[in-house]
């Protein structure tokens, strides 16, 4: 059921149900793709079934399971298109999603503190000793015009309320 998705960027397991499966599909990016996104199975990777679609430009570069509670979810979406002579990553499609439901429903994570400009990247964890803790890794620049508008500066964010508000933690371009 993965075999159009191109590249899986993270495999999550959940911790007493291996039957329970997510994938990540970061996708091709080579072009537009409808198989970017998150996708879930239930019945250990036989079958699978998409959860998380933004659009045909952005795919999931990470995906976390609280540890404390596998119901909750977060997952990286990033908007990007590889080119032969580079790539161009970052527009609109780029965010963080969060699923308190076993990744049935999603909602997109704005403002509070993330960057409100288009981003990047995203790479996310949780320590289990404090899943209300969750670190966001972003390509979000440092200030220089980014497609004629300015970008945020950051690079790591970090949310002590289970992602419902976020503050810069790091500006260090070599966390990137």
């Amino acid at each position: 059921g993965l075999e159009n998705t191109g590249r899986i960027s993270r495999v999550v397991v959940h911790p007493t149900n291996p039957a329970i499966v997510y994938a990540a599909s970061q996708g091709h990016g080579y072009g537009p793709q409808r198989e970017r996104g998150v996708y879930r199975s239930s019945d250990g990777g036989d079958t699978w079934q998409q959860v998380l679609f933004v659009d045909e430009n952005t795919g999931a570069s990470d995906l976390i399971m609280d540890p404390n509670n596998p119901q909750i979810l977060f997952a990286g979406m990033w908007q990007i298109e590889i080119k032969t002579w580079g790539r161009e990553s970052g527009g609109p499609g780029s965010a963080i999603y969060v699923s308190k439901d076993g990744g049935t429903t999603w909602k997109r994570l704005a403002g509070n503190g993330l960057p409100t400009r288009p981003f990047g990247k995203v790479a996310l964890a949780i320590p289990k000793a404090n899943s209300s803790r969750v670190y966001a890794l972003i390509e979000a620049g440092d200030g220089v015009p980014w497609h004629g508008q300015p970008t945020e500066r950051g690079k790591l964010w970090r949310s002590d309320d289970g992602g419902e508000t976020w503050q810069v933690v790091s500006y260090d371009r070599q966390l990137g």
